[in-house]
Parts: structure tokens; C-alpha cells; sequence
């Protein structure tokens, strides 16, 4: 059941840095994405992660992974939140296959504002875009 609405009302689509280490995850989700109407910018570890948010691009969202090879996904939302200014705040999602309270913990605290399992459903995915992407259109 497809319950996304492809955004297509925007001039420039909006978009969302994808960080995940897994290339089937990761071609999955930037798919999913992509059918809603995302633009979808990946990463498949820290360093790349943490350039591509240093070249001045906006996103909506960020979906981070927490076992990267190089840098934690934990340090990687702290770079973020340290980074911020001026009372911005871009949304991360963390997206993980541990299943460990202590780590969803450590997420959160880091500056995470949302950490679910993956990989994930279309149905979950269009709830956590209506509920943390503001310029969102989905039903």
C-alpha cells in the first residue's frame, strides 16, 4: 500500500542527507525517498558524511546510520548539533539495527530526534517525514 504523496509542488525539490554504510540499505531507502518526491544525497561513511554537510547544503532531513566504518554515527549527530546556528535545527532520524535502549539513549542524547529500526517501511518512513519534515505535503 502505497500511502506517500510525491511532493511535487516545490521549484526545487526538498533534500535529505541519506548517511548508511549498507548499499542495499541504502539504495532501498534512497528509493523510497526519491518516490516521495526527495531529492536524496548519500553517504556511505563519516568523512563523506560529514563533507557533504560541510559544502553549505540545506536539508530537511538527515537519516543517519550508528555503525559507520570510520566515525560513529553518534559523533557524527554531535559535529551536526555543534554546527548549528542561529536556531537551526534539521531533524535527525536515526536509522539502526541494534535494537539496544542504551544506544537509542546515547542517540538521543547526542542531539537524535528520532531513532527507529531498519530497514524501514514505507508506511513508518512517510509517518517520520510528516512529523519532522515541516515543508512536508504527505497525507
Amino acid at each position: 500500500m502505497n500511502t506517500a504523496k510525491k511532493i511535487d509542488v516545490y521549484p526545487v525539490k526538498p533534500r535529505i542527507l541519506l548517511i548508511e554504510d549498507e548499499l542495499m540499505v541504502q539504495k532501498i531507502h534512497r528509493i523510497l525517498l526519491e518516490q516521495i518526491g526527495y531529492e536524496v544525497d548519500t553517504a556511505s561513511n563519516g568523512a563523506e558524511a560529514l563533507q557533504k554537510l560541510s559544502k553549505k547544503s540545506k536539508y530537511s532531513l538527515i537519516f543517519a546510520d550508528v555503525g559507520l566504518p570510520d566515525i560513529s554515527g553518534i559523533q557524527i549527530i554531535k559535529a551536526i548539533r555543534e554546527n548549528e546556528k542561529n536556531g537551526e535545527h534539521v531533524p535527525i532520524i536515526v536509522l539502526t539495527a541494534y535494537q539496544d535502549d542504551v544506544i537509542k539513549a546515547q542517540c538521543l542524547d547526542a542531539g537524535a530526534d528520532c531513532v527507529r529500526g531498519k530497514p524501514i517501511s514505507e508506511e513508518n518512513l512517510a509517518e517520520i517525514i510528516t512529523q519532522y519534515d515541516q515543508a512536508s505535503l504527505l497525507a
